[in-house]
């Protein structure tokens, strides 16, 4: 929802109802990182690389996923395709109604 900055998943998907659980490492950050991450069940899940004061960099995932532990990779690009620049970003997942967010530093 664009006005309120929350996530709403598509219609039919069912929410998460556990904890949701992320961490990346390397962290600090690189190059690359893998982020590993539980889905405690299946669902919508939204997976967001955000600035330090709450901006979307990019989204990595923004789909339907099965329960059990996911990886993905992030390069420190945004979803436009740009570098980001050295600092501090939130790690940001998100399904259903649970949220976890985690601190990562990004160095050049």
């Amino acid at each position: 929802d664009k006005t309120t900055g929350t996530i709403k998943p598509p219609f039919g998907l069912p929410p998460c109802r556990r904890s949701l659980s992320a961490y990346n490492y390397p962290n600090p950050v690189t190059h690359s990182t893998t982020i590993a991450y539980t889905v405690p069940e299946e669902g919508h899940v939204t997976l967001r690389i955000l600035t330090a004061d709450g901006k979307v960099s990019a989204t990595l995932i923004n789909e339907r996923k099965a329960e059990g532990k996911h990886l993905t990779r992030w390069n420190g690009i945004t979803g436009a395709g740009g570098h980001l620049p050295p600092g501090l970003y939130i790690g940001d997942l998100v399904c259903g109604k649970k949220h976890t967010a985690w601190k990562m530093n990004l160095f050049r």
